[in-house]
């Protein structure tokens, strides 16, 4: 079930994003179009509190409810978790009516701490937060895995009615807030808890009836529009930064089959699971923004290690190959010459190659968004302290695609697959912290076999000269044992040893670990928890090259190069050729993808002028008077100038206030837009209050 929810602000919030500076501590979470937000995972957060107390009111009746609603760790305690939480939420958004011109109103504020024996201001303590008008809207959604009614279901929709406040200081009376369903699904918190008490826990369905006789393979192209970031690590966390890969492993997707398949009959996620014609590949971005027509998105493939540029020349240079203007060439599939010579070497540029008809883009890694949040834990059992503060480098929300194969009966089951032409519609998520990141629409669409489009179909643009060139796309097993050979050489007899014909050349291989796990259990698991044990792989976007076209190649390809198909390893596509072009991420349009460098260049001059100019600042009064003018001048910043030039002119200790910071707040407000100059003086404002009731306390 799905539920819309509205979150009301009663009084000013101060939601946390765990980024600041030396001037703000902590600044307020927004979203792409830089609007403020109350993050998915401090709402997850509150709700989980909240079913932990409405369990703790009836321990007999309620047992375990917590477990049931917000997932449950293994019982080493080691924070694998043997069963996810049973609801997804997004984050708290902006309702249109509070977007307007002059946007959410948000401010500064100062705080420090007092010494109780002097009753002065302690070192240091002095901290500025942003936070969010008291009276601002916000609106998201609540889906919940279990049949409407259940226990799961009333114990989340009650748990979040009752959450009373949001953000950081809420015993200070911070963040006060009103939650709702919309009209719609208007529920009463008491009627809710009532037939929470006569409810029973949603048992998934089992040993649903599937029809085995649809035997028939058929391949489906799978596209993923997301709604929040995505994280799926591709190397184990060395620090408190967990950091995202740009592909969606092909494991996740099988993982999300599997796991589908389980939940209606269990046999049939087992015959799945060992089927040779199940095969998954990783999910590639293949847009940044969503189109109604999904047939319209490009194909993606990935192509990391191969194509190369000039490294001194940028995007926007021109390449010349052979009389031809291109961006990007590929030494693996054409002859390749920049005419730079020695001084500009040649570099590997990775990432996705996007094939739209004829056309060949390259959307490199590095301008693949990325967010960066920040994530504070309370109660972890893992810590001495209980507390946990750590960071999530997630890829933003954008569009990802890729296929898999898999026999008709099982398509029918997970995805109502019925006919040639259905395009299904759902609700997944995809990678960790699930029931916050990683959500979105996952839209499946039956392919032809013989479209030329496919991974396994594409020789008709994948060859010159006779020869055939395959590109890995998601990591080939290999042996634990490290040989003596190079990486090319080793994955050329890999290739020769499983297919029985050697490659004339294999270029850009990389060799190394690959770390996973899964939650269905199926398959050889070491370790705690349900972890699958360390692989030693040859990682995507290494090259094959064979001599001449190889026969039954599409058969070979559908079969996957070296085992363990049935974690994802071993796929491999024709390579789609030659990139003409880079793609266009368009970031003026993405404006969550890269701090705010007005205000970031604002807070560093407010903190200039504050070091050089602290015990001779105007008062906070005249630096107010200011303010006022900025906000009602607006953009005729010629008014304002006059303003201040006239305090200079005023009786001679006022004029003497100014004197020394008059240039420096002068060139301040012309060079800054009238908005930010006003918050870059109510920083200064906040800042010395402080200092001015200190020193009349002397």
């Amino acid at each position: 079930m799905r539920y819309n929810y509205i979150l009301t602000l009663k009084s000013d919030a101060e939601p946390g994003t765990g980024a600041g500076g030396d001037i703000i501590n902590q600044r307020i979470p927004r979203n792409r179009n830089g609007d403020p937000i109350i993050p998915a995972t401090h709402l997850k957060g509150l709700i989980r509190e909240e079913v932990l107390k409405i369990g703790d009111l009836f321990p007999d009746e309620l047992n375990n409810l917590a477990d049931e609603c917000c997932g449950k760790a293994d019982a080493n305690g080691e924070g694998d978790w043997t069963t996810e939480s049973c609801f997804h939420i997004s984050d708290a958004v902006l309702k249109n009516e509070n977007k307007n011109e002059t946007g959410t109103k948000t401010s500064f504020v100062s705080r420090t701490s007092i010494d109780s024996a002097s009753g002065k201001a302690k070192e240091t303590s002095l901290r500025t937060t942003e936070r969010i008008a008291a009276d601002t809207v916000f609106k998201g959604t609540l889906t919940v895995n279990a049949k409407e009614g259940s226990r799961q279901d009333l114990a989340i929709r009650l748990a979040m009615l009752s959450i009373g406040a949001v953000g950081g200081n809420r015993t200070r009376g911070s963040g006060k807030c009103i939650i709702n369903f919309d009209s719609r699904q208007n529920f009463k918190p008491g009627d809710l808890f009532k037939q929470l008490l006569e409810s029973k826990k949603d048992e998934l369905p089992q040993n649903e009836n599937v029809n085995f006789s649809q035997t028939e393979t058929i391949t489906l192209r799978l596209i993923f529009e997301a709604d929040s970031p995505v994280c799926c690590p591709e190397h184990p966390v060395p620090s408190n930064v967990i950091k995202s890969g740009f592909a969606i492993p092909a494991s996740a997707v099988q993982g999300l089959i599997l796991n589908r398949l389980n939940q209606r009959n269990e046999n049939a996620a087992t015959k799945l699971f060992n089927d040779e014609n199940f095969r998954a590949y990783p999910l590639l971005p293949c847009a940044v923004f969503k189109q109604e027509k999904k047939e319209n998105y490009p194909i993606p493939l990935r192509i990391s290690l191969t194509h190369k540029v000039a490294k001194l020349i940028s995007e926007g240079d021109i390449l010349i190959r052979n009389g031809d203007k291109l961006n990007v060439a590929d030494e693996a599939i054409a002859e390749y010459d920049t005419n730079t010579g020695s001084a500009n070497p040649l570099k590997a540029t990775g990432g996705v190659l996007l094939i739209n008809g004829n056309e060949r883009e390259l959307w490199k890694t590095n301008s693949i968004p990325h967010i960066l949040s920040a994530h504070g834990v309370l109660n972890d059992k893992n810590t001495t302290d209980g507390r946990n503060l750590y960071q999530v480098d997630s890829i933003a929300p954008i569009v990802w695609s890729g296929f898999v194969r898999l026999p008709k009966w099982a398509a029918d089951v997970v995805f109502n697959i019925r006919n040639d032409n259905n395009i299904q519609e759902s609700f997944v998520s995809f990678g960790k912290k699930r029931s916050t990141h990683g959500n979105g629409k996952l839209f499946v669409l039956r392919v032809d076999e013989e479209d030329k489009t496919l991974p396994y179909n594409g020789s008709t643009y994948g060859s010159r000269n006779r020869e055939t060139v395959l590109i890995v796309q998601s990591p080939i097993l290999l042996s634990d044992e490290p040989s003596d050979q190079s990486a090319n050489e080793e994955l050329q007899t890999f290739v020769e040893t499983k297919w029985g014909i050697k490659p004339k050349q294999c270029m850009g291989t990389v060799i190394g670990i690959q770390f996973g796990w899964n939650r269905h259990g199926k398959g050889t698991l070491t370790g705690k928890g349900k972890r699958v044990r360390a692989c030693r792989c040859v990682m995507p976007g290494s090259v094959i090259i064979f001599e001449a076209n190889i026969e039954n190649l599409s058969d070979k390809i559908k079969s996957g190069l070296g085992g363990g198909r049935e974690q994802g390893f071993g796929a491999v596509a024709i390579h789609p050729g030659l990139a003409t072009k880079m793609f266009n991420v368009g970031k003026s349009d993405l404006k969550h993808l890269k701090s705010d460098v007005d205000e970031t260049t604002m807070v560093q001059e407010v903190l200039n002028i504050w070091k050089n100019h602290q015990k001779d600042l105007p008062s906070p009064s005249q630096l107010a008077a200011i303010r006022k003018e900025l906000e009602t001048n607006g953009e005729n910043k010629t008014k304002t100038l006059e303003y201040l030039g006239k305090q200079t002119k005023r009786t001679e200790r006022i004029g003497a206030t100014w004197e020394s910071c008059f240039r420096e707040m002068e060139n301040f407000i012309k060079n800054t837009d009238p908005k930010l100059a006003a918050k870059g003086l109510k920083l200064l404002i906040d800042l010395k209050i402080p200092e001015k009731n200190q020193k009349a306390e002397e």
